[in-house]
């Protein structure tokens, strides 16, 4: 499934593509171009605006909490948790592919491809990505919340 987020949900946008979705964010359109978007490409538009979701009828889908880990449980509670991690660039939405890091001398900061066995790059904007300092905190949010809404110390029994 394909979708198409609002401007309010730039953040949710870059952490679906994190968790491997297909999730645009044309920022600054009209609501009417949104629309537009999410009926031509056949995309489910996510968003915060109530009549914007309504106007949207079955390809709109209403996220109603405020705060990241919220919105990224309602969005696995209607559409399931992706598995498809990491494949997706967070700037520009294209596919990422995995390079060997000898070739990526020059294209990262110096020395990271000696440090890392795995950098991946977007097929679309060259974007690079290699598993830096912020990947293990990530991959343990991600996996809190794909297991019951949870991460870090807190003890949770379930969706928040």
């Amino acid at each position: 499934m394909r979708f198409v987020c609002d401007r309010m949900l730039g953040r949710l946008c870059r952490w679906l593509r994190m968790m491997g979705v297909d999730a645009i964010y044309p920022q600054e359109v009209p609501d009417a171009e949104l629309l537009g978007t999410a009926s031509s490409e056949g995309r489910m538009l996510l968003s915060r605006d109530r009549a914007l979701v309504d106007g949207a009828g079955d390809l709109g889908f209403y996220i109603e909490a405020l705060d990241l880990d919220g919105q990224v449980l309602e969005f696995m509670g209607r559409f399931g948790a992706p598995g498809d991690w990491f494949t997706r660039c967070t700037a520009c939405n294209g596919p990422l592919s995995g390079d060997e890091p000898a070739g990526c001398s020059g294209a990262v900061p110096e020395g990271i491809e000696h440090r890392h066995a795995e950098i991946w790059s977007c097929r679309s904007c060259g974007q690079r990505y290699w598993p830096g300092t912020q990947y293990a905190s990530i991959l343990k949010r991600l996996e809190g919340l794909r297991v019951g809404g949870c991460y870090g110390e807190v003890a949770c029994d379930g969706p928040r």
